[in-house]
């Protein structure tokens, strides 16, 4: 008689499997016995696979169009290198990427960089390597990219760096980049004129994060062709690439339908005004590495009567600036129905690390109970504040193979590891 086998809520790759709750073809309380808890996993193979996804939807609506991987939602080096073997772009905001990344070979012409700070060490390197796309948030980092070219390649080199121009969204809350206002598209024009050694390439657009419906892409869409038509009435320049930005859900939670209708429909708002022929970019984050990620945390305590389940792993690490979909499982008691409403804790001793309340678990719970934490894999890591625990083992989990990544004992820093 063959196994019996449950997907749990549409991912396939995590399964009930003759009473065992497996990530991938590994057991959790198997892992969780050989590496003492709290542990990182991510699957590689759902990281290629859901650059694959989103590769080919804009390969087949945009023919156009190149993908960038928002290394800062998930910055661990091995990440990195999946995404380079799937040869997919990488978008970055700081010298640690960039040197991430040229660690590990990445190609550089496949690379844009760019945020709203810039300091010399880091457009030095830019230029050393040859970035061919840069955004700025700035007018005045156009001529601090064109004097150092001048200095670090001389004054003929050949290196013209192509230029993206961050504008403000209309957002309440927007405050990086430019303003949308005729004294900035006027300097926009003298400054291209006087720095002959960048060049104009487009626009991005930015609107936010977990875009879930129409009107958040369309508004993203109307604030790119707004300003684009506006550079070209009034700075006389045309823009070659746009440039949408990411802020996309992650891969499990966008159907592909739902995706599929959003982008055909920017694509549509795109044609009509005109820009056919442009090249668009794209910048996904977690899309590519949210639902990837798993925590296995252990329970420390429970608290039966106000129904708080603590655990091992607090806001630290899985903290709320990461605005993901948790998703809880107790892999020690996988087969009972998840119908008793519990908060869960962590170990900071503090009343805010609360990592959800009045979530559906398993009414059985004790001390040193197996707990699975899905979705994690964006911006855990990047956002935690660490508080003085030991690190996490990180777990990189392949059909058959296992990579431990860190050991407690190595650096803090990430990409180093």
């Amino acid at each position: 008689m063959g196994k019996e086998k449950k997907r749990l809520y549409g991912n396939k790759y995590v399964n009930v499997e003759d009473g065992k709750l497996k990530i991938g073809n590994f057991s959790c309380l198997d892992l969780a016995k050989k590496w003492e808890t709290p542990i990182f996993l991510f699957l590689e193979e759902k990281i290629q696979e859901n650059i694959n996804y989103i590769s080919s939807i804009f390969s087949e609506i945009f023919p156009q169009s190149q993908g960038f991987y928002s290394v800062k939602s998930n910055y661990l080096q091995k990440t990195a290198e999946i995404v380079k073997e799937e040869q997919f772009g990488a978008e970055i905001v700081s010298l640690t990427e960039l040197q991430m990344l040229k660690r590990i070979g990445f190609d550089h012409t496949k690379i844009i960089v760019g945020g709203p700070y810039l300091p010399d060490k880091f457009l030095m390197q830019i230029v050393q390597m040859q970035i061919p796309y840069i955004v700025i948030y700035d007018l005045i980092d156009i001529s601090r990219i064109s004097q150092t070219i001048t200095k670090i390649l001389g004054a003929n080199s050949n290196y013209c760096p192509k230029i993206l121009l961050k504008f403000q969204t209309k957002k309440y809350t927007s405050r990086h980049g430019l303003h949308n206002n005729k004294e900035t598209y006027k300097l926009i024009s003298e400054i291209f004129k006087k720095n002959t050694n960048v060049e104009y390439a487009g626009v991005l657009s930015h609107f936010g994060t977990r875009l879930k419906t129409w009107l958040q892409y369309e508004e993203n869409m109307k604030n790119l062709i707004e300003i684009v038509q506006k550079i070209k009435k009034i700075s006389g320049l045309s823009s070659k690439i746009l440039d949408i930005g990411g802020g996309f859900s992650n891969a499990d939670s966008l159907k592909e339908k739902e995706f599929r209708t959003y982008l055909v429909g920017c694509k549509n708002m795109l044609y009509q005004a005109g820009f056919q022929n442009s090249i668009i970019f794209y910048e996904p984050g977690r899309f590519i590495v949210e639902d990837t990620g798993f925590c296995i945390a252990e329970v420390i305590r429970v608290d039966p009567i106000h129904k708080v389940v603590f655990l091992n792993i607090g806001n630290n690490y899985i903290p709320k600036f990461m605005k993901s979909s948790l998703r809880f499982y107790n892999a020690t008691r996988i087969t009972e129905a998840p119908n008793s409403p519990f908060d869960f804790m962590g170990n900071i001793p503090s009343d805010q690390d609360i990592l959800i309340k009045n979530y559906n678990f398993t009414k059985s719970v004790s001390r040193g109970d197996i707990i699975v934490i899905a979705n994690v894999g964006a911006y855990a890591l990047t956002w935690s504040t660490r508080f003085p625990y030991s690190f996490p083992n990180i777990l990189f989990l392949s059909k058959k193979q296992i990579i431990e990544y860190k050991t407690r004992s190595n650096s803090l820093i990430f990409p180093n590891s």
